[in-house]
């Protein structure tokens, strides 16, 4: 049976978006290539945005330091990094726990990084700081398959709409 891809991207000029499926080092290499690759073309800082959906594993020990090594590259060419954990379950509540710890540590060392509850609520920060549609980034995403209708707190209706 075939692993699943690492990660998913959804990339609208400065918005990087990767939901991570199935964290490996190979997968935390190729992403910073990417986003390195789409910064040198756009010139301007990204908003780099990971998803932890409530079906990813987390990384190994192994696998988790080479993510944050390539991560450390990723902040220099970003005006901020936010993440969302998707769910409601205790692991989930308690990662969104450790990054909320995290921004903080980041933040003395004036790193921009949040964390986001849902992704509502991240669209809407992305309309506030990059002026796109918030429900049209929302099915932008559903549409491209990175996050679904339930995760977006969209109707079956709402995601139709922009088919």
């Amino acid at each position: 049976m075939p692993m699943p891809a690492s990660y998913e991207l959804f990339v609208d000029r400065e918005l990087f978006v990767v939901r991570w499926r199935n964290p490996t080092e190979e997968g935390a290499h190729a992403l910073a290539l990417e986003v390195e690759k789409q910064h040198r073309e756009i010139g301007v800082p990204l908003v780099f945005v990971f998803v932890v959906g409530s079906d990813c594993p987390p990384p190994s020990k192994q696998t988790a330091e080479v993510m944050l090594r390539r991560h450390e590259r990723v902040y220099d060419i970003t005006q901020t990094v936010r993440a969302v954990v998707l769910g409601g379950s205790l692991r989930q509540t308690v990662m969104r726990s450790v990054m909320t710890a995290m921004t903080l540590a980041a933040g003395l060392r004036g790193q921009p990084f949040a964390v986001d509850k849902t992704m509502e609520e991240l669209a809407r920060v992305v309309q506030h700081m990059l002026g796109r549609d918030a429900d049209q980034l929302l099915r932008a995403m559903v549409a491209n398959g990175i996050i679904n209708t339930d995760e977006a707190g969209l109707t079956v209706q709402d995601a139709a709409e922009s088919a």
